[in-house]
């Protein structure tokens, strides 16, 4: 099985929920869930969710790939591009 990023289990996270916008708490809960059921060792909760907190602005409008957009700042909430 190839090796999934935190990208990865973020997009993940809209698909399996079914969501185009989701708040920053739930992107935590069902990366960690997506990842625990791949067996993949998530380390300390603290600094996972600081590396998808990363992960999301890296990969948003105006950085990095133009994945993820932020709905309104302070608000903690995300959505994912259609077409991802």
């Amino acid at each position: 099985m190839a090796r999934q990023t935190i990208r990865d289990s973020i997009i993940s996270a809209f698909h399996e929920l079914g969501e185009t916008t989701l708040h920053l708490s739930q992107i935590y809960w069902q990366v960690r869930i997506i990842r625990e059921r791949r067996g993949i060792d998530i380390g300390d909760y603290d600094v996972l969710n600081a590396y998808i907190r990363w992960t999301l602005q890296n990969n948003s409008r105006g950085r990095g790939k133009d994945v993820f957009i932020m709905i309104r700042k302070g608000s903690g909430l995300w959505a994912i591009r259609e077409n991802i």
